[in-house]
């Protein structure tokens, strides 16, 4: 009787610890369910109805999950769930000093499990706050999150009223979830990183233009509502180059960083900073109750850069230009208002850098006209709306037609006859100008072939050559081509550069015009006296005209100063023995006083307008010679 007792009573114990194995393996399987498919957003709640279940499952009164920090300094209680009967004061601080808690600290970050059925046996010699904790409970355990050896976090479990004895199907189960935690948590964290990375900049940590677009799209939608103003400012660093030569660009990172914590720490929270790329920073400002309050800030930003930036042992004097566009004025989206806030820092840039401007109609509308040129100029020379006009030159001696200047006009389908002034910039600017500068060349040269076998006597023709042609290596060969191509003598062919070229520019170009005057060519300078010439640098120049500029000309009726500085120039060329060409020739005031200061040639309306080809050839054909 006493046998069969103890068979049936070992008997019952088995089924129920088997029922305890398979409520902890459905437990378990629960839990592990409801992880399958949370993602960054839906791991909060879901830890929180975990600890929940936790509690419940256990029967234990309080359930923790806690995370460390990077440097294990400090834990956070990211989660806490607590039977209702548990006093409010004995709810755990959302952050702890590791320091306050050695022990537990120590214990877990060695990867140890803490288990204790009765609190009262735990060392005597744990720190204060410990042992106040401890008090709490009655029991408790503690299992440490766990990735790739590295302690992450713990997940803890208390009992506050009574002393547990915690079963091994309860400590395998905790670690079963501790370990679906870690492998949450990595997963969570990836997903971080990947969405930060999307969103935010990698050196200043700073909203990339993605997060900036967006947080800007909020805030005009936010402002449709209201009366309130949305502005953005898009400043852009003066001269950066300077600070990545001087001190490279781990130098030049630094300062970037620098002027982002700076730009940072004088907006408000509601305002957002962002690194739009390279040394460009867009910043907007939020909830704005007039144009005022813009420019009061941005003032206080632009005062920023009075002070010099520290790098390494350098200080730099670092300015910025900035341009603002405002909601709803200069656009009604992210994409228009930070386009606009581009177009005024450009214009900040081009009146002087180191100041702000607003957006105006104006800007906007010479940007339209620009983008709209740009877009026809790619298709001008293909649909054949280039043509070439030419300005006769005078000897001012016999007043008879010496040479021509070869005048790009661009006769656009919608805004008619175009002057270079409008678009021969933008030429540059798109490389154009290599294409387009070499049709001239070709055009100019088989024009005056023509003329030449039509009977007209041999004249000059000028023809004016960009920077942007001179860097071309093959420059000088396609010259050589043209010329021959067209059977073009090349004496009668000037090439006109502007004084920067042949003042500023390197020994590179000295060495092109050299061959190109081994062609046979001549060389001009166009423009001269605007730029401050090295008289030095003229001496090794292989020119052989001086052309003088518009505004000197034109200061010709003005009085004294400007008559000296055209009797310098006149005599300076005499002097180097080149000859000197006067451009913008208007009245006989001009010319009566050129001719007496013995300038060589003239140009201007006062003799001829720029006419086309036919309008030339009737010009020519007065002094037509048959051969």
């Amino acid at each position: 009787m006493g046998f069969a007792f103890v068979v049936h009573k070992a008997y019952i114990s088995k089924l129920t610890e088997n029922a305890e194995q398979i409520k902890t393996q459905r437990f378990v399987a629960e839990v592990s369910t409801d992880f399958l498919s949370v993602n960054e957003n839906g791991f909060e709640t879901k830890a929180y109805d975990t600890l929940n279940k936790i509690v419940v499952f256990f029967d234990v009164d309080r359930a923790n999950y806690f995370l460390f920090d990077s440097n294990h300094k400090k834990m956070t209680c990211i989660q806490q769930f607590a039977s209702e009967w548990i006093k409010p004061e004995l709810k755990i601080p959302d952050e702890i000093d590791c320091v306050m808690f050695p022990w537990l600290t120590n214990q877990i970050l060695s990867n140890q499990i803490i288990i204790a059925d009765d609190t009262d046996y735990l060392p005597k010699n744990i720190g204060q706050a410990e042992q106040c904790f401890f008090k709490q409970t009655m029991s408790l355990i503690a299992f440490p999150i766990v990735n790739n050896e590295t302690v992450m976090g713990f997940i803890s479990i208390d009992s506050m009223r009574l002393k547990k004895k915690w079963s091994e199907n309860q400590i395998s189960c905790l670690k079963i979830i501790t370990n679906i935690f870690a492998e949450t948590l990595v997963k969570v964290n990836q997903e971080k990183r990947i969405e930060y990375m999307a969103y935010y900049d990698y050196l200043t940590n700073l909203p990339n233009r993605l997060l900036f677009k967006d947080r800007l799209s909020q805030a005009i939608h936010q402002a449709s509502h209201t009366s309130m103003l949305v502005a953005v400012i898009f400043l852009d660093l003066d001269s950066f180059k300077t600070v990545n030569d001087t001190v490279g660009h781990e130098g030049g990172d630094e300062l970037l960083i620098k002027v982002a914590h700076n730009l940072l720490r004088n907006v408000r929270s509601s305002d957002t900073v962002s690194r739009f790329g390279g040394d460009e920073f867009l910043i907007m400002l939020n909830n704005i109750g007039s144009v005022q309050d813009i420019v009061s800030i941005t003032e206080k930003i632009m005062s920023l850069f009075h002070h010099p930036y520290i790098i390494g042992e350098h200080e730099f004097f670092v300015t910025a230009s900035a341009g603002i566009a405002v909601y709803p004025t200069d656009g009604t989206n992210a994409e228009k208002l930070i386009k606009n806030a581009d177009i005024a820092m450009y214009k900040a840039k081009e009146q002087g850098k180191s100041q702000y401007l607003l957006c105006t109609t104006g800007m906007k509308d010479e940007i339209l006209l620009k983008i709209k040129l740009i877009r026809s100029l790619y298709r001008a020379l293909d649909k054949d709306e280039l043509v070439l006009y030419y300005q006769p030159q005078v000897c001012t001696e016999t007043k008879k037609i010496i040479g021509l200047e070869a005048l790009i006009r661009w006769n656009h389908p919608e805004m008619g006859m175009l002057a270079p002034g409008l678009f021969m910039n933008l030429a540059e600017q798109t490389g154009l100008i290599v294409p387009i500068g070499e049709w001239a060349l070709k055009t100019a040269c088989i024009q005056l072939k023509k003329w030449l076998d039509a009977g007209f006597r041999p004249i000059r023709m000028a023809i004016n050559v960009s920077i942007i042609q001179f860097r071309n290596p093959n420059f000088v060969s396609q010259i050589h081509d043209i010329l021959r191509d067209t059977e073009t003598n090349p004496e009668n062919i000037e090439l006109e550069i502007t004084e920067s070229i042949a003042i500023h520019e390197s020994e590179y170009i000295v060495h092109v015009l050299n061959d190109l005057k081994k062609l046979g060519v001549s060389i001009s300078i166009d423009d001269f006296g605007t730029e401050y010439s090295s008289l030095s640098r003229l001496t090794i120049l292989p020119i052989d005209r001086l052309k003088m500029d518009i505004q000197f000309i034109r200061g010709i009726d003005a009085g004294n100063k400007e008559r000296a500085i055209v009797t310098s120039i006149i005599n300076l060329a005499q002097n180097l023995g080149l000859k000197v060409i006067a451009e913008g020739v208007e009245n006989r005031l001009q010319f009566d006083f050129l001719a007496q200061k013995q300038c060589d040639e003239i140009q201007g309306f006062y003799f001829y307008r720029p006419g086309s080809a036919k309008d030339i050839e009737s010009l020519l054909s007065k002094e037509v010679v048959i051969h």
